[in-house]
């Protein structure tokens, strides 16, 4: 028995039903790199940060987040 398959313009899948979990979505090769995109500069910003925080800096902690996140300051 076929499970039934949803896809987009472009051929990718997108979604797919299994009788025991029901629908679930499937990300596409443009959300994956994305997600691997955000994640790989969230861990930079981790790893700068950290560096900072272990040198004492905390003002430089703070430009660190500003950088990569893009904080407002108040």
């Amino acid at each position: 028995m076929n499970n039934p398959q949803i896809y987009d313009q472009s051929g990718e899948m997108i979604a797919s039903y299994n009788w025991a979990s029901g629908w679930t979505s499937v990300p596409t090769s443009a959300e994956n790199a994305g997600y691997h995109m955000l994640t790989f500069a969230y861990y930079d910003a981790y790893c700068n940060a950290r560096e900072a925080m272990k040198a004492g800096n905390i003002s430089n902690v703070t430009a660190v987040l500003e950088h990569y996140l893009i904080l407002k300051p108040k």
